[in-house]
């Protein structure tokens, strides 16, 4: 083929290909925004009523922007998983850090962690069966105002490390979204030395302005920010200690670990990204979650009618 001749039809490519992605992503908004309005009606038209317990959680995430509980509190087979959670973190004894790599990846940006938890493709998996649980995502719904998304589930690994001042090590803010729910368990132990997520209430959620200019800072600069350290909540406990906490709302940091660290975290967020209607939905990580998320959407759409 003619140099000519390959240059025109690779710039005609081109240009349909660009003309093409347009037009889907005009067809995607269209089916974003239709989504979302079903979303919003079936939430509205739903049900579902909150146990005691469940009540009080959304109150404390409300007024302080988290809460601390017991997994038994609020799901039934509490033991179950916390022993299957146990047996994930139990596969890295003895491993080295190559060996780590070699079996569950490096985050590029956080290698001071490892996510043990790769969902199973068969129906034998204690973490989907907790995570589709209407005792969890209820709670989420009603804090969030809307039906919940699962954007994550990880089982994590952190090593000892002297390092304190690297990305999620320091005090930041979650702000892929307007409002989060993350849920915290503890399958061993916590104490401080073992890295434990460290928090300020909510209502230091307006010192905004700090994280825009510092998206990341030590704790060096949260004092000189006007943060006061007494009112600062380590999420320790023994094992089967949950916490519930708007990470979106809360400033937080972790993973300053002098000894080892095992921490389960289940994510809930809203559907839209808080960027709204910009290419920013979560899909990818929603894909991830598809079964689950569907589960919690039927669950809505039976509650409903």
């Amino acid at each position: 083929m003619k140099k000519w001749i390959k240059n025109f039809l690779n710039k005609k490519e081109k240009k349909d290909f660009l003309k093409n992605k347009e037009l889907n992503k005009n067809i995607q908004f269209k089916n974003d925004f239709v989504f979302i309005k079903e979303r919003e009606r079936l939430y509205k038209t739903s049900n579902y009523n909150l146990n005691t317990i469940q009540s009080e959680i959304v109150g404390d995430m409300a007024q302080k922007g988290f809460s601390s509980k017991r997994l038994s509190d609020v799901y039934s087979k509490s033991d179950e998983l916390i022993a299957f959670i146990k047996e994930l973190c139990e596969e890295t004894n003895g491993k080295t850090y190559k060996e780590l790599v070699q079996r569950y990846g490096e985050d590029e940006t956080k290698k001071y962690w490892f996510n043990l938890y790769k969902p199973n493709t068969n129906n034998n998996d204690p973490i989907k069966e907790f995570m589709r649980s209407s005792e969890l995502f209820k709670i989420a719904a009603r804090y969030l105002g809307e039906i919940p998304q699962i954007s994550m589930l990880s089982v994590l690994y952190t090593p000892k490390t002297d390092e304190q001042s690297k990305n999620s090590m320091m005090w930041h803010l979650d702000n892929h979204h307007d409002n989060i729910v993350r849920m915290f368990i503890n399958p061993f132990d916590m104490s401080i030395e073992n890295g434990a997520t460290m928090i300020f209430p909510n209502k230091y959620q307006p010192k905004y302005d700090y994280y825009k200019k510092f998206p990341y800072f030590t704790d060096e600069e949260a004092k000189e920010f006007g943060f006061d350290f007494s009112d600062k909540i380590d999420l320790v406990g023994d094992a089967g200690h949950i916490y519930f906490a708007d990470s979106a709302n809360c400033f937080h940091c972790g993973s300053r670990s002098k000894k080892d660290r095992f921490v389960a975290i289940l994510t809930f967020v809203p559907y839209l990204h808080s960027n709204k209607y910009d290419d920013a939905l979560m899909r990818d990580e929603f894909a991830l979650y598809k079964k689950e998320n569907e589960i919690i959407l039927n669950y809505f759409k039976e509650d409903s009618n």
